[in-house]
């Protein structure tokens, strides 16, 4: 959360809060209006050269593009158009894992009194398994976590680093370790929420690998870790229809594409072929939900939530 964001956030024990956990599509990434696009000629990186994904700055700039995109972003969409006595925390962190957004609810912000509101509802929209976080070492209010992925790093030239994510991708990560880390986060995720009287819900966000068919194929020759798979809360995942798999479904769906959703991010190397966002207008240029992308997502999960939780 970024520090002017973090300062504005008073929570009471009058409140109700809604808390979303998760990596950019909660945190709103490239969910901005056409005319913020248009300044910066449709180019994520020309807009993120006013400010680094760290915290500390204190350019205007960054600071209107970054809350654009939270306040465009479906946690602050749900309070706005549905739940309006509710007060969204958004939770989300471009290209972070799903250790970072239960960490985000549980431990790095002991300052903001998540427990206090008096009605809760926790909303951990789950992303890749393959991401592993790390404490970052410049540690600040927003950029906490050094997120690795099972591949080469395309990025750095630094041996070290690049020894990491090799090792990580030969000698640790594999379909079990992913989703073993998984069932860890989500039950310390329950335990936070029993603690708290909270609700947990659980909604995929474009992991293909997050159902119980899977789990359950992955540990099948693995006694002990199908034990956490048979006592996984799957009455707190959120269900879809008609053939979706996950929450980007409803936007390829939107997009008459829903063919790309076989495979590991098929949907975000066919967004990035477009430059200035996909012909029925649901994802971005950055291939992330647009604002109205967002819109669809509140809409959906709001209902669920009506039906099912509140």
């Amino acid at each position: 959360m970024w520090h002017y964001h973090r300062q504005d956030l008073k929570l009471t024990e009058d409140d109700k809060a809604l808390f979303v956990l998760g990596d950019s599509f909660v945190e709103g990434q490239g969910a901005l209006p056409k005319e913020i696009w248009e300044k910066y000629d449709w180019s994520e990186e020309e807009f993120n050269k006013v400010g680094s994904f760290m915290d500390g700055t204190t350019n205007p700039e960054h600071i209107i593009i970054r809350t654009e995109e939270r306040n465009n972003a479906f946690p602050h969409v749900i309070c706005r158009d549905y739940m309006k006595d509710w007060t969204p925390v958004n939770l989300g962190f471009r290209g972070n894992g799903n250790k970072a957004g239960v960490k985000a609810l549980t431990t790095c912000y002991p300052d903001l009194n998540f427990h206090l509101p008096k009605e809760k509802i926790v909303i951990f929209f789950v992303g890749q398994f393959c991401r592993y976080d790390f404490i970052d070492k410049q540690y600040d209010s927003h950029g906490m976590w050094h997120t690795i992925w099972p591949h080469e790093d395309p990025g750095s030239d630094n041996l070290g680093e690049k020894n990491l994510w090799n090792g990580y991708a030969t000698e640790i990560y594999d379909d079990l370790t992913g989703i073993l880390n998984f069932i860890h986060l989500v039950s310390e995720l329950e335990t936070w929420c029993k603690l708290h009287d909270a609700k947990l819900v659980l909604i995929n966000s474009f992991e293909y690998y997050f159902n119980k068919e899977h789990f359950i194929k992955t540990t099948q020759n693995k006694p002990w870790a199908r034990l956490l798979v048979d006592r996984f809360p799957w009455d707190k995942v959120m269900p879809f229809k008609d053939g979706k798999k996950a929450m980007v479904d409803e936007l390829l769906a939107g997009e008459d594409s829903l063919h790309l959703n076989k495979g590991e991010h098929q949907f975000y190397f066919w967004a990035k072929t477009f430059e200035k966002g996909t012909p029925n207008g649901y994802f971005t240029p950055c291939a992330h939900p647009t604002i109205k992308g967002h819109k669809l997502f509140a809409k959906i999960i709001y209902e669920y939530l009506k039906n099912n939780v509140l």
